[in-house]
């Protein structure tokens, strides 16, 4: 797939944008991490699943059980494209951050626009900016999208119904000047 892509721009003198939300960026990092040349030139994130917070690593007693074994989602029913996600997917969850955190990969260091709540349940937020620091980097604006919606969910900072409709407003604005600065 990512490879694919990276090969359209070269051969049409364009550029390629990567876009993920959660374990999606995660999978992107992976990716080209793990390639020899560069396979995107900007990069937008919302929520990367990198920096973990503590008790998500308590998802491995759950391993045991095996690959199949669901575990509930907690996200609003209507953002839910299953009812849980299996053990196999934390698993490849994990394997996807270790090999990023791992590897200097700094294939990686591209402009990148990256959307964090800090109250988010999954991220740790506060430990984004030290690891971008010790993995050196220094493309990277961070912003801190703060939801305000009752019972909110705060990783899910999609769409202007997860996040309310001013901040998604921000979330555009932003996302229209990163990408007029670098299109």
């Amino acid at each position: 797939g990512l490879t694919l892509v990276r090969d359209y721009p070269d051969k049409n003198n364009l550029h390629a944008l990567f876009a993920g939300f959660s374990l999606g960026c995660v999978v992107g990092l992976d990716a080209a991490c793990s390639q020899d040349k560069l396979l995107f030139d900007y990069a937008l994130y919302f929520a990367p699943a990198i920096t973990l917070r503590w008790y998500t690593s308590l998802i491995k007693a759950c391993y045991p059980l095996g690959n199949s074994f669901v575990i509930p989602s907690k996200a609003p029913p209507a953002y839910r494209a299953n009812d849980g996600t299996s053990v196999a997917a934390y698993k490849a969850l994990f394997h996807h951050i270790r090999e990023v955190t791992e590897s200097p990969c700094p294939r990686i260091d591209v402009p990148t626009l990256c959307f964090i709540d800090p109250g988010d349940e999954l991220v740790q937020a506060k430990a984004l900016i030290p690891f971008l620091e010790k993995k050196k980097w220094t493309q990277w604006e961070i912003v801190s999208v703060k939801k305000e919606l009752p019972g909110t969910y705060h990783h899910l900072i999609i769409d202007p119904g997860a996040t309310g409709a001013e901040l998604w407003k921000n979330m555009e604005t932003k996302t229209a000047q990163f990408l007029t600065t670098h299109f």
